[in-house]
């Protein structure tokens, strides 16, 4: 800097003090204009750094002056005041001395700070520090540097070493004053200070000393103070109350006003944080990655600056408009209490993030609702005490071993309803069309909405036990809607087929969960009942590389697989024949879906059973476990809900014959109203709903009292609605069908029956004797039944 330069800037303040009515602007362009543009710069930077330091020496003055009133009690002289209370009224002390005076308390508070920490960092007083830094010669007092300088030294003694910093500095003062039109003072000033920073971060080796001693700490200070009411930047660390300043890394918190702006260029060279923090303002999520994965465990957010602490929590999308001690907090929450999980710390605390980073199920949640929904773990239940509670105590271990298991009287309390389940059987049978060319093979194919089948798809037992067997052990079901067996005395019964695509199982392990079971309405023997080889899910994997190798398709895709050819001799020697597995009547057998398994050939009397079909619903509550089937929309609303025949079958393949749309049984009644766990079997509810989930808990759990306690109440629930659905039935079958009621034509026949005692053996209802009698055909309807129905 020119010589003059001081001198002018000197003149110009003192006329600024001593003429205060002059206009401050004016003042300024009457000094610059009339000079070239490059005495103008170097005047406005000799101007800005003689007024910081002046501003700093005014309030130091203040208080000095101040000090100096007290000890002598001058106010006892002043013509208008006779007291100290009097002076400072005089004087607007609040407003005028009393604000600069609090402000030098602070300055000589941080400096003090700075002090203790550069001493503390480097190991020596800082006036020996300074007498090296300046060359001070011996016997004179070395020259106080400035606030600022104190704040960078600070910094600057966290990332180096003493001597290392000592001859820097030195050399960065002897550059400066061999610049052209730079100050020539000894004083350290800032701008050496950054010049050494400059340096280390050009210097790989100085910057990987800055890195491994970043932990340092800047200020080394515990103070308490009280916040002024005041609005200047200088209170905005301690406006906030306690402040605590131990191992901060970044004096923001402390300096205030002193600070950079935010996304200067200065930001990088003032503070002690890791590089990766200062590539970019919103860091990807790689670099978040790098960050966190290099941040030792006792290394804490405090030890970060508060502009890089705001720039981590925007990456992450937490609010960052709250103080620096409400950042440290956040930021240890993701790091420690949510192990840096995102999505999890989001769902737990959707009012830390900003509105429009949150998923849209939380914005949607938070613009309605105050408080947010606790979250829980994710449910799990103890599948082989589940198997044991309800099917037995050696049950788990027949399941593991065999992949299949009957247990009799499981549904025995459907046996009061036994005599309307007959006649259930009846209607449907006085409904069903005969379908040329094709044989029944023991299917009743118009069944699927009866209300006897819709009592056991809401059964809380049969829902428990295929929860715990399946091997994903997915507890989120619902039953696919599935015609019901009606097979007759001599009626040709007999397939062997698997419930799944073999080479697509083994490959991927589509279609594992899909259980097979069934409940017994007759009691069954060996010689009319379903047929498996037990124990074969141990070898399946072995035979479908057999049937592989020998050329046999394994292939399809979709669907049941056919195993009467496949399923050979020599197979059949190794790993054992289909041996029958009778079910008592109202008992439950369920089998694995990787057992072959199918039905005797012929029935030896009338074989009656129900199936449920329970699919595994995923975390979406929409889709199912098979990508071929129907979606949880389609059993729910369209099946269930509209009681369609479903246009895909539980493996995923089209019915044989396809059934039309709409095919709805229109005296069909839908039986809702048993209980939330039930209702979610059949889609009324879904898997979110709170109640169901209550439900779930005692079922699942782990009382056994509780969860027995559960099932007798909620099947008292079911046959209640069957009751009543029972009497809703038969109106609005009369209503919908007209002469050719079922319940009409065996109304007219009771009637008949009364008026004719004597002629009662020759009743004219609708198959009422196979409902009374399961080993013979049902007598074909015909024209004659309903002329004598409507007599």
């Amino acid at each position: 800097m020119e010589p003059s330069t001081d001198h002018e800037v000197t003149i110009f303040t003192q006329h600024l003090l001593k003429n205060t009515e002059d206009n401050v602007s004016d003042s300024l362009k009457n000094w610059l204009d009339p000079v070239s543009p490059t005495t103008r710069v170097l005047r406005l930077c000799a101007l800005l750094n003689k007024l910081t330091g002046l501003f700093e020496r005014h309030v130091q003055l203040v208080d000095e002056a101040w000090t100096y009133l007290e000890q002598h009690q001058l106010w006892k002289y002043h013509p208008h005041a006779h007291t100290l209370e009097d002076l400072k009224t005089y004087l607007s002390f609040d407003e005028t001395v009393g604000k600069d005076l609090r402000r030098h308390s602070r300055y000589q508070r941080r400096r003090a700070a700075l002090c203790r920490t550069i001493e503390k960092n480097w190991g020596k007083k800082l006036e020996e520090i300074l007498r090296n830094i300046q060359q001070t010669p011996v016997g004179e007092q070395s020259a106080m540097i400035s606030r600022h300088s104190l704040e960078l030294l600070a910094i600057l003694s966290a990332r180096m070493t003493y001597h290392m910093a000592c001859e820097d500095l030195c050399m960065a003062i002897r550059e400066r004053q061999g610049e052209f039109a730079a100050r020539k003072t000894q004083t350290l000033l800032p701008s050496d200070i950054d010049r050494v920073r400059a340096k280390q971060l050009q210097d790989p080796q100085l910057q990987l000393l800055g890195e491994n001693t970043a932990m340092r700490p800047l200020i080394d200070v515990q103070t308490s103070t009280t916040g002024d009411a005041e609005s200047d930047s200088d209170s905005t660390a301690e406006s906030q109350g306690n402040v605590s300043l131990v191992s901060a890394t970044f004096i923001h918190d402390a300096i205030g006003a002193t600070q950079p702006a935010k996304g200067s260029a200065a930001d990088d060279s003032l503070c002690a944080c890791p590089p990766a923090l200062k590539s970019d303002r919103i860091l990807s999520s790689s670099k978040l990655q790098q960050i966190f994965n290099t941040w030792e465990e006792n290394d804490k957010a405090e030890q970060l600056c508060h502009i890089h602490k705001r720039h981590l929590c925007g990456s992450l999308g937490l609010r960052t408009n709250v103080s620096g001690s409400q950042l440290d907090e956040r930021l240890n929450l993701f790091r420690k209490t949510y192990a840096q999980d995102l999505e999890r710390m989001q769902a737990a605390r959707p009012e830390l993030f900003r509105l429009s980073t949150l998923p849209e199920h939380f914005q949607n949640k938070l613009v309605l609702y105050r408080y947010r929904v606790g979250t829980s773990s994710a449910f799990e239940f103890d599948a082989t005490s589940i198997f044991n509670r309800f099917l037995g105590a050696d049950a788990w271990s027949t399941w593991q071993r065999d992949g299949s298991i009957v247990v009799p009287e499981v549904l025995s309390h459907l046996e009061p309803l036994q005599d309307r389940i007959d006649r259930e059987f009846a209607l449907y049978q006085h409904h069903s069309a005969d379908i040329s060319g094709r044989a029944r093979m023991g299917w009743a194919r118009n069944m699927v909405y009866s209300l006897i089948q819709q009592v056991v798809r809401q059964d809380p037992v049969w829902y428990a036990v295929t929860a715990a067997g399946r091997p994903d052990r997915n507890w989120r079901l619902i039953t696919h809607p599935y015609i019901s067996k009606d097979a007759w005395a001599d009626e040709r019964t007999g397939f062997l087929h698997l419930d799944l695509a073999p080479a697509r199982f083994v490959d991927t392990g589509v279609g594992g969960s899909l259980l097979t079971s069934s409940v017994a309405l007759d009691e069954e023997d060996c010689q009319n009942c379903t047929i498996l080889v037990k124990g074969f899910h141990r070898h399946f994997a072995d035979w479908v590389e057999r049937l592989r190798a020998r050329g046999d398709s394994a292939s399809k895709e979709q669907g049941s697989f056919n195993c009467q050819q496949v399923y050979r001799s020599e197979d059949r020697r190794q790993w054992g024949e289909p041996v029958p597995v009778p079910c008592p009547r109202y008992g439950l057998r369920i089998s694995r879906p990787e057992l072959i398994h199918g039905s005797t050939k012929v029935a030896g009397h009338r074989r009656r059973s129900l199936f449920a079909w329970h699919r595994g619903i995923e975390e979406d509550l929409q889709t199912l476990d098979l990508p071929d089937a129907l979606d949880w929309n389609d059993l729910a609303h369209i099946c269930h809900g509209a009681l369609q025949i479903p246009s895909r079958e539980p493996q995923g393949q089209i019915p044989s014959p396809a059934p039309p749309a709409p095919n709805a049984f229109s005296g069909a009644v839908r039986m809702t109203g048993a209980a939330p766990l039930s209702e979610a079997l059949v889609g009324i509810r879904r898997w979110d709903d709170p109640m169901v989930l209550h439900e779930r808990n005692i079922l699942l759990g782990p009382d056994d009292e509780a969860a027995h306690a559960y099932v007798q109440d909620s099947r008292r629930r079911l046959l209640r609605r069957y009751e009543f659905c029972w009497q809703q039935l038969q109106l609005i079958e009369q209503a919908a069908y007209g002469v050719h009621s079922y319940f009409g034509a065996e109304r007219s026949a009771s009637v008949e029956s009364a008026a004719h005692p004597q002629d009662q053996s020759s009743s004219p209802v609708p198959n009422q004797s196979f409902a009374a009698n399961g080993n013979s055909k049902p007598r074909r309807r015909s024209n004659r039944i309903a002329e004598k129905a409507r007599m």
